[in-house]
């Protein structure tokens, strides 16, 4: 007999969360006239048992007619016998859908570069300790064990022997598939470590490797050169070396064949990635003397490139073509961008941001936008500047009439008048695909309100915003 406490609430957090899952279209499962009414009629009975655990000493008697739940209010405590039922309709689901529902369900903390830490309580120990079948199924889906929690290796328990022993176990559960790693070793007096040696056993499994670490880690790396089969997702984070930028590039991930996803942060690091290969790049370090390399060797691959923090710029960057490139970010609020922005090309380029408190960037992404050829295919444009721009924002919608979002500082009321669409006017409307747009206001300027009222209801499907120029000034306050 399946296992539960008092109230069953061993098994209530968990099915609080399948009531979120989407049951359009779910993930992974035969999308038939069989297997989706099945997976909806799961979930109905789930509703039910999670209602009936809710209720606790306050149970309902609840039932399912027809997948639906009906209930009467007769409030009463649930017996022994009535929780074995309800678990016992829990494990009456087909084991694929169970297991889609654990993966569904299941934490995920590496979907970004710089997500949270993940910790121990977030594997899915509870799915393994309600029952039998549910430990069979949990162990039986090598997805769910994919992501190890984050390493911290100043902590000395994780020199224990039984600590040691999780991670194998962990590792023997993830049953060959790529793994998800999360290694911090910021001081070097935490070097070398035993996790290392474990880890490394796995390399060819590496999937997503996140590194916050001193370079003393690299050496002891090394083994993993030339098996990086399975790394797709580089996350180098260096911050804590106290010694001068290396000018010899290290070539540990150089020879990883399915790595295409890099976000590099370093003060002293220089790292060779695969060349025509690199698809998303990230670039957040102080030192700009090896982005010309990294981009160049990825000319022909880059989609989306993503520059942070640059204290430096350097006049030797030569001009480039990126063919593929569709998405730029751009963001140093001491240094303009201007440096980069005149020496590139970019004919695809979709989606542009900008922000700097220095220089004149709408001149330089004029520029870039003529030189990249027209018409220009631009859906996105933020320019989060506080110099105001010398090129009049209207020159510039005119070759972006592709634009869905634009995001820019408030322009000069004759710009306002040409963003105006007049519906009866013979010109024709300044970018009509326009769907968002922002303005950030640098400072007061009198008599807006009403010119923006008349900018909005042009742009509106019922051409006319039901809002006074006084409700609109008292809502802004």
């Amino acid at each position: 007999m399946p296992h539960f406490n008092a109230n069953g609430t061993r098994t209530l957090n968990f099915i609080n969360q399948l009531k979120t899952i989407n049951t359009s279209n779910p993930a992974n499962i035969d999308n038939s006239t069989v297997a989706v009414p099945k997976f909806q009629q799961s979930l109905n009975m789930i509703d039910v048992i999670s209602a009936r655990l809710e209720s606790g000493t306050e149970g309902h008697d609840y039932s399912v007619v027809n997948g639906q739940c009906s209930a009467t209010t007769e409030l009463r405590e649930p017996s022994p016998q009535e929780v074995a039922s309800l678990s016992a309709t829990i494990n009456r689901l087909p084991t694929e859908l169970m297991g889609e529902i654990f993966i569904r369900t299941s934490h995920t903390c590496f979907e970004e570069h710089l997500s949270m830490w993940m910790y121990r309580f977030q594997l899915p120990w509870s799915l393994s300790q309600v029952c039998r079948l549910w430990r069979n199924v949990a162990l039986s889906l090598p997805l769910l064990w994919r992501q190890i929690p984050s390493l911290d290796l100043s902590q000395k328990h994780t020199r224990n022997l039984s600590y040691q022993e999780y991670l194998i176990e962990i590792l023997n559960r993830s049953k060959g598939i790529a793994i998800d790693i999360h290694i911090n070793a910021r001081n070097a007096n935490d070097l070398p470590h035993p996790i290392l040696g474990i880890l490394l056993q796995h390399c060819e499994r590496w999937g997503r490797l996140r590194l916050e670490a001193c370079h003393a880690i690299i050496p002891l790396l090394e083994p993993a050169k030339g098996r990086l089969t399975s790394l797709q997702r580089l996350t180098l984070i260096f911050r804590w070396d106290r010694r001068s930028p290396s000018i010899v590039p290290n070539d540990l991930f150089l020879n990883a064949p399915s790595l295409n996803d890099v976000y590099w942060e370093d003060r002293a690091g220089y790292f060779s990635f695969p060349r025509n290969q690199i698809i998303w790049y990230t670039h957040s370090t102080q030192y700009t003397n090896h982005l010309f390399e990294v981009v160049s060797h990825s000319m022909t691959s880059l989609t989306t490139l993503v520059l942070h923090s640059h204290s430096t710029c350097f006049g030797s960057f030569p001009h480039l073509v990126l063919p593929s490139l569709l998405t730029l970010d751009m963001w140093d609020h001491n240094v303009s961008c201007e440096w980069l922005l005149g020496r590139l090309t970019l004919p695809k380029l979709r989606s542009l941001s900008v922000g700097t408190n220095v220089g004149d960037v709408s001149k330089s992404v004029m520029q870039m936008i003529e030189r990249s050829g027209l018409p220009c295919e631009l859906e996105v444009l933020k320019m989060n500047v506080e110099t105001y721009p010398s090129v009049s924002l209207t020159t510039l919608l005119k070759k972006t009439p592709h634009l869905r979002l634009l995001s820019i500082p408030l322009p000069p009321i004759a710009d306002l008048r040409g963003l105006t669409c007049d519906h009866e006017a013979s010109f024709p409307c300044l970018i009509p695909f326009l769907r968002e747009l922002y303005f950030c206001v640098l400072y007061p300027i009198e008599n807006i309100s009403s010119i923006l009222i008349k900018l909005a209801s042009s742009r509106s499907r019922t051409r006319r915003i039901p809002i006074s120029p006084e409700e609109l000034r008292r809502q802004s306050l």
